[in-house]
């Protein structure tokens, strides 16, 4: 398995190889209307307006697109590693289109929302992943995105609701600036401990 912190051009190639791949079969063909590759020119042969292949398809098939969130989630990590934000965020959002999109794909893309500076739409990304998915598995998020804004004010009451979640309790308090230790702020909001 190719890890893609380590080698992301190599992910790129193997991306990429695996759309051609995809595409090159995904073109139909039957017994009677087979789909002919053209045949390569001669060197004599002159390249112009009314040239033609020797064999041309029946039809012009449409490819399919990819509809896999899986393979846009690794497409876009790819991007996102290679600095390529635009195309990171539109592989996110082609597979938070996708019915089976995982929590992580929509996570995913409001921390990319909030790295280009589009925060509503952030904020609007971390909505649907609360109606989708529930609270809990927003609220961290919610958190880290209110402090990158700076809006401590608006993070500190979802602090407060991470009691209701005690696995998350260390996580929400230590996301706070000068609370992660423990200290006289986090035990105010959740009591001794």
């Amino acid at each position: 398995m190719l890890l893609l912190t380590q080698d992301y051009a190599g992910a790129r190639a193997v991306l990429d190889a695996a759309k051609r791949t995809f595409a090159a079969r995904s073109v139909p063909a039957t017994p009677t209307t087979p789909v002919a590759t053209p045949k390569p020119r001669r060197k004599g042969a002159k390249a112009g307006r009314n040239a033609r292949s020797a064999v041309q398809p029946a039809v012009r098939a449409e490819v399919p697109g990819i509809r896999s969130a899986n393979f846009h989630i690794v497409d876009a990590q790819t991007y996102a590693l290679e600095g390529r934000l635009v195309e990171a965020d539109g592989a996110y959002r082609r597979a938070t289109a996708l019915p089976e999109a995982p929590a992580t794909a929509f996570l995913a893309l409001a921390a990319l929302e909030d790295l280009q500076g589009k925060h509503a739409g952030a904020t609007a990304t971390l909505d649907i992943v609360s109606r989708r998915f529930g609270e809990r598995t927003a609220i961290l998020a919610r958190i880290k995105h209110y402090l990158g804004i700076g809006d401590l004010a608006a993070a500190t009451p979802l602090v407060a609701r991470c009691a209701a979640y005690p696995d998350l309790v260390q996580s929400c308090v230590g996301s706070l600036p000068g609370k992660g230790d423990g200290g006289a702020d986090g035990e105010s909001l959740f009591g001794s401990r």
